[in-house]
């Protein structure tokens, strides 16, 4: 018996101890998820990273996306003021993904230079918005707090935080070498992590570890 956690029920109900006495192996692709449960293997999102063609130049304008399901959590209001003022103060183009379907958000943020999944502490690290431009080879902001950047010092991601969000949005925006080489790090990174195939070979581990033969 496998429990896998991910979404909210861990952290709003806890753990069902009836089902957990009984289970062989705990799973989550959610860090904050190992910190509520004492014997959880965290295994990454799994993604088909290789079906994505990656991004071989800046736009024209220099394209920032933000695409949210809840501004609040996202800190959308303030990643949106930011990007007005840019687009006054650099000229760049913000484009607000909201209410969309899967398959128009894709083709928007394809075209995009910088993407930027959320700013504050509301959310852990980073989702599956994030794998898509990571996979698309376009620079990724998100925060990242002191527990994810020790848990993935590797990672590609651009750090914002709400004190810092403009001044190193700018810094980016100033250099476009440094966009595209955010995008290749990050299609490298995402491919080594995420790849559906490389994390079946981890689960495939957990599962050797615990008497299944694969």
């Amino acid at each position: 018996i496998i429990c896998h956690y991910h979404g909210q029920d861990l952290r709003n109900r806890g753990v069902i101890p009836e089902m957990d006495a009984i289970s062989d192996l705990n799973l989550t692709n959610e860090l904050d998820l190992t910190y509520m449960h004492p014997n959880l293997n965290y295994l990454f999102l799994p993604y088909d990273v290789l079906a994505f063609d990656v991004k071989q130049s800046i736009g024209e304008p220099l394209t920032i996306c933000h695409a949210t399901t809840n501004r609040i959590i996202k800190g959308s209001d303030l990643i949106i003021k930011t990007c007005r003022e840019l687009e006054k103060s650099h000229g760049i183009k913000f484009v607000l993904v909201e209410n969309q379907p899967h398959e128009k958000v894709i083709e928007i943020k394809r075209h995009s230079d910088i993407f930027i999944d959320h700013v504050g502490e509301l959310t852990w690290g980073y989702g599956m918005n994030s794998l898509e431009s990571l996979s698309m080879g376009i620079a990724s902001a998100t925060y990242l707090n002191d527990i994810y950047e020790k848990f993935i010092p590797d990672h590609p991601f651009i750090n914002i935080r709400p004190d810092n969000i403009k001044d190193v949005l700018v810094r980016y925006i100033e250099d476009p070498e440094l966009i595209m080489q955010k995008g290749k790090e990050g299609r490298k990174w995402v491919e080594k992590y995420h790849d559906y195939r490389n994390v079946v070979r981890k689960l495939y581990e957990y599962y050797r570890e615990i008497g299944i033969d694969i």
